[in-house]
């Protein structure tokens, strides 16, 4: 496949493809069965039930990926944007019908890429499926981290202090005191497993006491 010269610039920074060089790209993306797909703001990219076929690399845009349980509640596992990947911890467990929904949050391109192709070496053997096995490796041990840092938030009681603690979280991952949630309110109460009610009131109180200032999706945190 052929992609234009801009999303070959992001995908040599998806850290899927550390260490491949760009002349070796667009014969990987080939070999890989690389797919592009676009989808309007609110489409659902994977619905829970569908097959798990590949991994998806979000090229422009953000997506959302989030289970429902029986009553229709949402929980957020996470917010998605330039670069990152998702589906490839289903993949890789063998999972053949996807736990969860993946809904883009705005217009967004997609590129699939198959999963075996990756963590298999071709009839061509070419000499960078060894450095993809290697990323995929660092890829899914990164994704286990997160995973624990949320298990972390969720087993805070107060809500303050897990409304705190992601917020300090963010603000490390942005290497700043200021910096813009993946998610709106409602993003958030979902994510931490509140109500978005109180988690609207709690950052109220902590804008009100000084602690922090927000606008819509922008926070800085005034007193660390």
């Amino acid at each position: 496949m052929k992609l234009t010269a801009k999303y070959m610039e992001i995908l040599l920074k998806v850290s899927l493809f550390d260490g491949i060089a760009q002349n070796e790209l667009e014969a990987l993306l080939s070999c890989i069965g690389a797919r592009q797909k676009i989808f309007l703001k609110d489409d659902y990219i994977i619905n829970a039930g569908d097959d798990v076929t590949g991994v998806g690399i979000v090229l422009a845009g953000s997506v959302q990926v989030f289970k429902e349980d029986k009553d229709a509640r949402r929980t957020i596992l996470a917010g998605l944007s330039l670069g990152d990947i998702f589906q490839e911890v289903l993949a890789c467990a063998g999972i053949k019908k996807s736990p969860v929904t993946v809904l883009a949050t705005s217009s967004a391109d997609i590129l699939f890429v198959d999963y075996e192709k990756i963590v298999h070496s071709c009839a061509n053997s070419c000499n960078f499926h060894s450095r993809l096995i290697s990323n995929m490796l660092r890829i899914l041990a990164g994704k286990n981290l997160d995973l624990n840092k949320k298990i972390d938030f969720l087993s805070i009681k107060s809500l303050r202090e897990r409304l705190t603690a992601y917020l300090l979280e963010q603000s490390t991952m942005s290497m700043s005191r200021s910096f813009e949630l993946p998610f709106d309110r409602s993003g958030v109460a979902d994510y931490l497993n509140a109500d978005r009610s109180a988690v609207s009131r709690e950052l109220s109180r902590m804008k009100q006491e000084g602690l922090i200032d927000y606008y819509k999706n922008s926070f800085k945190l005034l007193d660390l």
